[in-house]
């Protein structure tokens, strides 16, 4: 196969929230969209980082072309994403379509296990100096509560 595309359609959104949009006026809203294998309904077709079977898959990461190359020039398979949005402008105005492209990437190997031993790394330091400084304070038996915080690691960065 030469020169052969494949375009796969992974999520779609509508909204009619805040229509009809008046001449002169301005709209902006914000869409999150999780790309998870699991949040695809047919998964046929789609490049994932990982395996299918696995639960926390996702989909593949962008293709990075360094500066000056064509994609066009790339060997083996190339991965993009862009995302439609198609604006209908009323009976007179019509239906408007771009196609933005964006780049998905995720994080680095290993980048987050050091993200998570350094802030238990961080959390412990404190506990040890707070227990320290409680403890040795007077000489009489002390009770200690900790706290055990949770780390969030499904939520998105804002």
């Amino acid at each position: 196969m030469v020169n052969g595309q494949y375009s796969k359609h992974v999520a779609g959104l509508e909204t009619r929230e805040g229509c009809p949009i008046t001449p002169g006026a301005n709209f902006s809203k914000v869409f999150y969209l999780v790309p998870l294998a699991s949040s695809n309904k047919d998964r046929r077709g789609i490049a994932l980082d990982g395996h299918l079977k696995d639960e926390d898959v996702n989909l593949a990461s962008s293709t990075m072309v360094a500066d000056g190359k064509c994609p066009v020039e790339a060997l083996g398979i190339v991965i993009s994403y862009s995302l439609r949005v198609k604006i209908n402008c009323g009976t007179l105005g019509g239906e408007l379509v771009t196609d933005v492209p964006f780049k998905l990437l995720h994080p680095a190997p290993g980048s987050m296990e050091n993200e998570k031993s350094k802030a238990l790394k961080k959390s412990k330091s404190i506990e040890r100096s707070r227990y320290e400084n409680s403890c040795y304070a007077d000489d009489d038996d002390n009770i200690v509560f900790e706290d055990f915080a949770r780390l969030r690691l499904n939520e998105p960065d804002e």
